[in-house]
């Protein structure tokens, strides 16, 4: 067998503690928390906020309440898409999709979308998703309550003949 030269044997020697290093670097490079959504993530990650922090309608099938959903301005353009549902009440705004109403977000990323209020008292459990990330979803409860009819129209004046 041919010896080899010093020099060689400290190359050698030298590549292996290359090697040995790099792979024992590599191994730390994943860390979990980075990819398991937490819910301190997902928070980070999406909210669904009601305007002026609202959480209630009249239950009259007419009032309105602007959702607002907001994902981080730096999202990849591919993952901008918020899918809202909502069990009571309907949606009004976005586009009509295989899992709710599909609204982009805009460039500060925010998509927003009108609930209105069904007849019924009843809470509505309204969710807003990206689309196409599983697990990142986010919920607010929103309470239709019994319509004061005098509030809903009232006459102020007799309207002339």
């Amino acid at each position: 067998m041919p010896r080899r030269s010093r020099s060689s044997r400290s190359l050698h020697q030298a590549l292996f503690a290359l090697l040995a290093f790099l792979l024992l670097s590599a191994s730390r490079c994943y860390e979990r928390s980075r990819y398991d959504p937490t819910p301190g993530l997902i928070q980070a990650t999406l909210s669904l906020t009601t305007e002026g922090g609202q959480t209630s309608l009249p239950a009259d099938g007419v009032s309105r309440l602007l959702l607002i959903a907001q994902i981080s301005p730096g999202a990849d353009l591919d993952k901008r898409t918020i899918v809202f549902s909502t069990s009571a009440g309907t949606l009004i705004g976005g586009t009509a999709g295989a899992a709710g109403m599909e609204v982009p977000a805009d460039s500060s990323g925010q998509a927003v979308i009108q609930l209105q209020s069904s007849q019924r008292v009843e809470v509505a459990v309204v969710k807003a998703s990206v689309k196409e990330v599983p697990g990142i979803t986010r919920q607010i409860t929103i309470a239709f309550g019994a319509s004061d009819p005098n509030a809903t129209i009232q006459f102020v004046a007799h309207p002339d003949s």
